[in-house]
């Protein structure tokens, strides 16, 4: 389920803020492509970061409150379009801590006869996440256009999309906010195997 949900936050960022940046702020393809480059610079760097403190310290699940707290915030900070690129920033790290954390929840909880079961369903929870996600933002920005417009986008002023982006926004980072307080009420506390007890 987390999984799931982290993948669900990834590929709404990456589908609808390039569309508000084109569409609502007038950007190009190219300029809108630039801000997805922080937010897939700063995945990359929270997963290799995450990825070497989880080895480090033993523990994981500090790293996917912080990944989720920190996707939350970001996703809050984009509603409100308060320094879009340092929320596009957070949001990146956030997800990226994620990432590496779960998959190794799934190596380091199941036994070892199970790890590959473990594996596919993980990797079936990411696919998953990504066309749920895609769906469920579709949902959220049509319902909040003005009656009987969504199926003529382009005859829309960029304040007639406000409400399909904002509403997009909140969903996203209610759906964050419910990963994180799951992580906090679910995920086990462990060490890593191969660390002492």
């Amino acid at each position: 389920l987390l999984a799931l949900a982290s993948q669900l936050l990834m590929f709404a960022v990456l589908v609808y803020l390039p569309l508000q940046m084109q569409w609502q702020k007038g950007m190009g393809a190219s300029e809108s492509g630039l801000y997805m480059v922080i937010f897939m610079v700063c995945i990359t760097a929270g997963a290799f970061v995450g990825g070497k403190l989880i080895g480090r310290t033993g523990h994981y699940k500090r790293f996917v409150v912080a990944g989720f707290a920190l996707a939350a915030l970001a996703l809050w900070q984009i509603h409100f379009d308060l320094f879009a690129n340092l929320g596009l920033g957070f949001a990146g790290l956030g997800l990226g801590l994620v990432l590496p954390a779960l998959s190794v929840v799934v190596q380091n909880a199941l036994p070892r006869e199970d790890r590959g079961i473990g594996m596919s369903l993980f990797n079936f929870g990411r696919e998953l996440g990504g066309a749920v996600g895609v769906a469920i933002c579709a949902v959220l920005f049509h319902r909040a256009l003005p009656a009987g417009t969504s199926h003529n986008l382009a005859s829309l002023s960029p304040a007639e999309l406000a409400p399909g982006f904002s509403a997009t926004y909140v969903g996203m980072a209610l759906i964050a906010s419910a990963a994180l307080l799951i992580t906090l009420l679910a995920l086990k506390r462990h060490e890593l195997a191969s660390m002492p007890a």
